[in-house]
């Protein structure tokens, strides 16, 4: 499974890995992973990764494949954090650094069902998910010919995260000013609540691959979920908080903006139905706490999980992220985004017979 923290682990043995004579925990918002650490060639894409550190955790969960291969910046790194060598670093950044002829960038598609056509894929360079119910594809240093336009949309710069929380580094970019469009058509009021933000400073947004549900602050989701007529936010479970709860025929429409473009959000993502039939809000409300923070520092505004990452196809270039010696400057590293969700084709495509498919 990809998602972006930054480590890699698995559940798997292996068998010819070299015992490292470390420990290593590797922590998610909800779980984690935690083992020896070892090191064994990694074979990912069509690179070879020789000497490559990981966790074995052999207790650990992962909802599909055999662990979590991390496309975070090494600053996250625990692995690294443990031993000052290279050999530590995270693999995408062992295989940039192998080969200084290629910029630094992934380029990131998920989907909800069977969109993904190997004809799309530019060669070695590219991976696709194993999993049906998280389809998507990997491709690095290179983009699918399909979405090369990606490479035009504007350069949004990655932001650092306060000093104190120089291991907490994720891949984030600034929203525009009030740059989420509601369900009812009018933009929303956020203040960002980021540790140093100014006044008018936008909102710090995460991107992850590893969240279904984007996390956004509560009265963001309020917004875009109060006045739909017979909507409820519930406690769902100790491991999910609360969400909103949705006529299953409501259809939604919203969009975000980045960069000064305009990423529409389909309606399968803004109205999830669950495996009880069920139905939900997809934008999870989530304000993150100064008191449950490490430091009580807050480094981000919202997450942008799957239900956000299917409307567009993601460019990371590293930059010097690549480089865990060094601080990197602001701007070094950037993301692009292709909206990808037309808002007429969607609303055709929302049934009752289809929302399975938004998982």
């Amino acid at each position: 499974m990809l998602e972006f923290s930054s480590d890699l682990w698995t559940n798997k043995e292996i068998t010819d890995a070299t015992d490292q004579q470390l420990n290593g925990t590797i922590n998610y918002a909800i779980g984690g992973a935690s083992g020896k650490v070892l090191s064994s060639t990694l074979e990912f894409a069509g690179y070879s990764v020789p000497d490559q550190y990981f966790v074995y955790a052999p207790d650990g969960k992962v909802s599909a494949g055999d662990g979590v291969l991390g496309l975070g910046p090494a600053q996250d790194s625990r692995i690294r954090s443990l031993r000052n060598t290279s050999a530590a670093n995270p693999p995408i950044d062992r295989i940039f650094s192998s080969d200084n002829s290629t910029d630094n960038y992934i380029a990131v598609l998920l989907g909800r069902g069977d969109e993904i056509s190997s004809s799309d894929a530019p060669g070695d360079a590219s991976t696709a998910a194993s999993s049906p119910k998280y389809p998507g594809d990997l491709s690095i240093c290179s983009v699918l010919p399909k979405y090369a336009s990606v490479r035009n949309q504007p350069k949004l710069d990655v932001t650092q995260v306060p000093r104190r929380l120089i291991n907490g580094q994720h891949w984030q970019v600034l929203l525009d000013s009030d740059g989420i469009k509601g369900t009812d058509g009018q933009r929303i009021e956020i203040s960002s609540r980021v540790d140093g933000a100014g006044k008018d400073q936008p909102a710090t947004v995460i991107f992850d691959t590893g969240y279904t549900f984007p996390q956004v602050p509560d009265d963001v989701a309020e917004a875009l979920y109060k006045n739909v007529p017979g909507a409820k936010l519930e406690y769902v479970a100790p491991s999910a908080g609360n969400a909103w709860s949705l006529p299953c025929d409501a259809e939604l429409s919203a969009s975000f903006f980045f960069g000064g473009i305009e990423y529409p959000i389909h309606p399968l993502d803004l109205n999830f139905q669950a495996e009880d039939g069920t139905c939900f809000g997809g934008f999870q409300p989530y304000t993150v706490d100064p008191a449950k923070v490490d430091g009580g520092i807050v480094g981000y505004d919202m997450i942008l999980g799957m239900a956000f990452l299917r409307n567009a196809y993601m460019l990371v270039d590293f930059g010097s992220y690549t480089d865990v010696g060094n601080t990197p400057d602001e701007g070094a590293s950037f993301i692009q985004l292709l909206p990808l969700t037309n808002a007429t084709e969607a609303t055709d495509e929302f049934r009752p017979d289809v929302f399975g498919a938004a998982v």
